[in-house]
């Protein structure tokens, strides 16, 4: 009795050590072993993606893997696709966090576009307001825009707007219009120009404010 329970014990244990899965990676043996891998249905098939990219990684950064089974690279590559994963979500918040609080300070629009002709350049030009919701007087401000059509294609990208003549008091206003060289060469720019300011969506993000006490929010 005792015999056949050993017995038993050393067969569980040469079949928990016959998978694919377990066997040390070889740069002469991955396709057979990878056939074997996916054959065996041991790995589902975002894990078996997982398991290609990593070794193509390690392979490009020249990494050498073949102290390791294919099961300990799936294992590190999960560690890292984790790590990923929760600094992406760290960075979002913060994101997150930040634009909160900068839409609890100010709040911008753009309410009009025009377009302005001069002896040597013209002009597009837009109108905004700036509303100060906070308690403290501003007395710098940065904030950027891009442009989208009514097809929901950007125009243009990294429109500037910065501010460091001009206090606006806590709970108070300020409105004013800003002017960018024009470009009969650029087909954004033609496009801006002749677009209906209500067919045209703004993405504002405010970037930095700095107030009369010197403090700042970026």
């Amino acid at each position: 009795m005792r015999k056949t329970i050993l017995l038993l014990a050393l067969l569980l244990v040469l079949v928990s050590c016959t998978s694919p899965l377990d066997k040390k990676y070889s740069n002469e043996t991955l396709e057979t072993d990878a056939k074997e891998i996916k054959e065996s249905g041991d790995l589902e098939d975002d894990d078996a993606e997982l398991l290609a990219g990593w070794i193509m990684k390690s392979k490009l950064q020249g990494k050498n893997l073949s102290d390791k089974t294919y099961r300990e690279i799936i294992d590190e590559a999960k560690i890292f696709k984790t790590e990923q994963e929760e600094l992406a979500a760290k960075a979002k918040k913060e994101t997150e966090d930040k634009k909160k609080k900068m839409q609890e300070a100010i709040v911008v629009s753009l309410f009009d576009k025009g377009f302005a002709k001069a002896d040597y350049q013209d002009y597009n030009s837009f109108s905004y307001i700036l509303k100060n919701k906070s308690s403290k007087d501003i007395k710098a401000f940065k904030f950027s825009f891009n442009i989208y059509d009514a097809l929901g294609d950007e125009l243009g990208d990294g429109y500037s707007i910065s501010s460091t003549d001009k206090t606006v008091p806590a709970g108070e206003e300020f409105k004013t219009t800003i002017y960018y060289n024009y470009n009969q060469f650029t087909n954004d720019d033609i496009k801006i120009k002749n677009a209906k300011f209500e067919d045209l969506t703004f993405d504002i993000q405010v970037q930095k404010i700095v107030y009369t006490d010197g403090t700042t929010l970026e």
